[in-house]
Order: C-alpha cells, then structure tokens, then sequence
C-alpha cells in the first residue's frame, strides 16, 4: 500500500474538521451504538478516536480516523498506549459506512505491513525525516501516529 503525502498530519494539507467527523459517525446504526464522546486529535496524536459498542456481540471497540485523510481502523478501546493494537472492522459496520461516507476501511493486514520504501515514496521530506526519527514497524503506526 503506498501512503499519500500528507497522511503523517505533519504536513497538514488539509484537516478534517471535527463537526464533519461526528457527522459521519452518526450514520452508524443498530446494532452498533457510539459510546462517549468523540476525541480529536491531540498534540501528540494525528486521529480522531471514536469508541463503538456492538450490542449483538456485546463487545467494544474504537474506531481510529486519521485527521488528514478520511482513512479509518478498528483498534482494542483497552488499548491507549502505542502501539495501537489494531483489529479487524465488523463487515456489517463495514457496509453501514461504506453507503454513507466516504471513509476508507484498512484492515488489520494493510495496517500491519512493514514499512518499506515502495509505500513511502510520495511522502514529503518532513515526513520521512518524521518516520526516520521515530522508526514505525509498521504502515498503520504512521497512518495512525502518536509522534510529538
């Protein structure tokens, strides 16, 4: 998977506003109900944080958006340290956004592939001097960052 410039935030192309973040979760039906609040990007964090109960399943879990892209990922709620664990989306959520967003669904295979320089050859310097400094393993650790 190549990654687009700008994904890291540290270019900040464009950022998503949060009015239009909530906007598009609030698609997201029965049997999957949003919990709490929803978190914006911090100073150390590039995604918005969104935690989704499965009222069928009677499980939690959250949904990671990336604040620069509309590229999204299911993580473990227990999971506030980094790195992220990264988990599959349910399809049934899947299909629920895919018809009224326009969000983009990465699964935990596309998350979890090594970093390589195929995927990072169209990001901007400052980034890569970003991602050499930190050292991600992984594509989902740079799509989803936590770097200060």
């Amino acid at each position: 998977m190549k990654l687009q410039r700008g994904i890291t935030g540290f270019t900040k192309h464009c950022i998503l506003e949060f009015s239009s973040i909530k906007q598009l979760l609030g698609c997201i039906r029965a049997p999957y109900q949003l919990q709490g609040l929803l978190r914006a990007p911090t100073a150390t964090s590039n995604y918005f944080r969104q935690t989704i109960k499965d009222t069928q399943q009677r499980t939690e879990f959250d949904i990671v958006i990336n604040d620069t892209f509309l590229w999204m990922a299911a993580v473990k709620t227990d999971c506030d340290s980094v790195p992220l664990e990264f988990i599959d989306l349910p399809p049934a959520l899947l299909e629920q956004l895919y018809w009224c967003s326009d969000l983009k669904a990465l699964s935990t295979c596309e998350l979890c592939e090594a970093c390589n320089e195929d995927a990072l050859q169209e990001l901007d310097p400052a980034e890569l001097k970003q991602i050499a400094y930190w050292k991600p393993q992984r594509l989902g650790d740079i799509i989803f960052n936590w770097y200060d």
